[in-house]
């Protein structure tokens, strides 16, 4: 039997037992707290990966825009946040970054290597090369559906090509292959194939079809096949050369093709390794990236981890001559007759202190020259401009000056938050149209007219001839227009007539002989043809042809013939839905309608031309028909 104090030494080590058990409780939980707030409220690194150890790579410059384009910050400010939005559900922030990688390839490059020289044939068969393309710039080719010579037509349908005789009434189908590779396709392995145009050698013995497509082994890509089409009876298709991207445009000029094509950095980026961000080119056994010095980094931060890469190819062997890539380019592309001009559009955001959310967006469109005469691929220089830039047509470069429309947007919002969301509201929008004329040899702007229309206006075509610019503008909601005549012969003098408010507006601006010929919509958004005359006190619609049905807007599927006053149109009439093609004739009094022929296919894809007197129509078949 245990005395007193047996009994109390017990009952003191019990407790001391179970202080300790407190003691030791109390430890862990204080160090699971612990553990729990470094876990979840510690803050996450919110700044840029540091870049500086590769400052002494030629590609500096380049991998700070990459860096800044391709990081991202955390969504979340520690790991507490992102817990309690996966219980939760709440909502991120609407404001949270997000890329722009538009479109764009995987970094999977197929062969550039060279096609092998087609045969020419002597003899008998020997023909004669006829321009028909309504090209931007004389002599720089644009690829096209139809090409001819004087003795054949070619024509794509689709991947189809089909060679017709010129013949009159007795033209007839000569040859025919289809480019597309059909074993391919049935496996899967090639999805689609489209943007297809093509390009025909001087001597009329090569055809080269340009276009874009995807396959499961490349991914997005732009591809060029090589056709001898020297007996057209005979045509044979040399091994496609597939570039991994997608297709912007192209040009062929003294022989040369320009290759002008998007290409998106994709999958793991090692900056120690150029070519996981930097496009590559050359054989399958032999890929390089492309050097420091041929690629270009906007003056802002770049908005997207793709490049706009550019590539002078041999006409004929289709062999890479040079390339330059501009990074986070390109929206539109103008080719002059020795420079290839192409467009970075982004917007400058201003927060504005003395008024608590607000923040001012303005468009801006940066304008980056590129030389492509001679050896190499140089980059000239650059001029930023206000607004956005509509198409190709929007841009000319005349004696040194590169004259330039644009729409501008000036949009005023407040930004604000509550009950876990952010949230914006557009307060002001303020739009209108300028016009810009920069100096090449210094790039600055050399003179501008600013807002020269009503306010809220878009530019909706342009056209430049010469010393003259036009240039359309609307409110398309309202569906009014006025067409502006500029004169830009002097620098310290711009002057500038406009027709008065009409309805509707001009799509497709065309110089027309003496006249100035507008493609587009009335208020009914029924296609209006209207030829538009300069005055001494202004600019005056002369006269116009209107029609309940749709028109083609592709501007290639328009016959311009500026000599004798003719425009052939495809449309699809309202009533009954059927395809027709107009050819109308302005007579300088009166715009009339000479033929209306029945057609099948799609109004993009109509062609036509007028020789010797006979309209010749290709669309699903070949119709010719007797004009005078």
């Amino acid at each position: 039997m245990k005395n007193y104090d047996e009994y109390m030494q017990n009952i003191r080590a019990k407790a001391q037992k179970l202080k300790t058990r407190r003691r030791i409780a109390f430890s862990c939980a204080a160090a699971l707290v612990l553990v729990l707030a470094l876990t979840l409220f510690v803050p996450y690194n919110d700044q840029l990966p540091s870049v500086v150890k590769y400052q002494n790579s030629p590609y500096y410059k380049l991998i700070n825009g990459i860096n800044k384009a391709t990081w991202q910050p955390p969504a979340h400010k520690n790991n507490y946040e992102w817990l309690k939005e996966a219980i939760t559900g709440m909502p991120k922030a609407l404001f949270a970054p997000t890329m722009d990688f538009a479109n764009g390839a995987d970094v999977v490059f197929e062969a550039m290597t060279a096609v092998p020289e087609v045969g020419i044939t002597s003899g008998s068969n020997q023909q004669k090369y006829e321009e028909v393309t309504d090209n931007q710039v004389q002599g720089v080719i644009e690829g096209d559906l139809f090409k001819r010579s004087d003795k054949y037509i070619y024509y794509l349908r689709g991947t189809e090509l089909t060679v017709y005789t010129i013949d009159k009434e007795n033209s007839a189908e000569v040859g025919s292959i289809n480019i597309f590779n059909e074993e391919a396709a049935s496996s899967g392995s090639l999805r689609y194939y489209q943007n297809v145009h093509m390009y025909l050698s001087a001597d009329c013995t090569t055809l080269t079809v340009v276009g874009e497509g995807y396959s499961s082994q490349i991914g997005s890509f732009t591809v060029l096949t090589a056709l001898d089409v020297s007996d057209p009876a005979n045509i044979t298709a040399a091994e496609p050369i597939y570039y991994a991207g997608n297709l912007i445009s192209s040009r062929m000029v003294d022989g040369d093709l320009l290759l002008i094509y998007n290409y998106r950095i994709s999958g793991d980026i090692d900056f120690d390794k150029p070519e996981t961000f930097v496009p590559i080119y050359g054989s399958l056994e032999n890929m390089q990236p492309i050097g420091a010095d041929d690629i270009y980094c906007p003056a802002e931060d770049p908005t997207s981890a793709r490049y706009t890469v550019i590539a002078k190819l041999d006409g004929k062997t289709l062999q890479v001559q040079d390339t330059a890539a501009l990074l986070s380019y390109s929206q539109q592309v103008y080719v002059s007759q020795n420079t290839i001009y192409a467009t970075y559009g982004y917007t400058c955001t201003v927060a504005e202190e003395s008024v608590g959310g607000m923040i001012t967006q303005t468009s801006l469109t940066e304008i980056t020259g590129i030389s492509y005469r001679g050896d190499s691929l140089d980059i000239l220089g650059t001029a930023t401009v206000d607004g956005s830039v509509k198409d190709q047509y929007s841009m000319d470069e005349y004696n040194g000056i590169l004259r330039v429309a644009t729409s501008t947007s000036v949009l005023t919002r407040q930004v604000g938050s509550g009950q876990n969301i952010s949230w914006v509201q557009t307060v002001d929008r303020k739009n209108n149209c300028n016009l810009y004329c920069i100096d090449l040899s210094s790039w600055e702007v050399a003179a501008s007219v600013i807002g020269f229309a009503p306010d809220g206006e878009e530019v909706t075509s342009a056209r430049f001839d010469g010393p003259m610019g036009y240039v359309c503008t609307a409110e398309v909601i309202i569906m009014t227009d006025p067409v502006y005549f500029f004169d830009l012969s002097d620098m310290e003098n711009i002057t500038y007539k406009h027709t008065p408010i009409i309805d509707g507006y001009s799509s497709s601006l065309i110089n027309f002989g003496d006249y100035l010929l507008g493609i587009g919509i009335n208020d009914a958004r029924e296609m209006k043809v209207e030829i538009y005359e300069e005055t001494a006190d202004g600019v005056e619609p002369v006269e116009s042809f209107e029609l309940p049905c749709t028109a083609s807007t592709a501007y290639k599927s328009y016959y311009i013939d500026r000599e004798n006053n003719l425009v052939g149109i495809p449309i699809r009439l309202w009533s009954n839905g059927e395809l027709y093609y107009l050819l109308l004739h302005y007579d300088g009094y009166e715009l009339r309608n000479l033929m209306d022929l029945r057609i099948d296919g799609t109004l993009d894809t109509v062609r036509a031309d007028i020789i010797d007197g006979w309209l010749y129509l290709l669309e699903d078949d070949l119709q010719v028909v007797k004009v005078w």
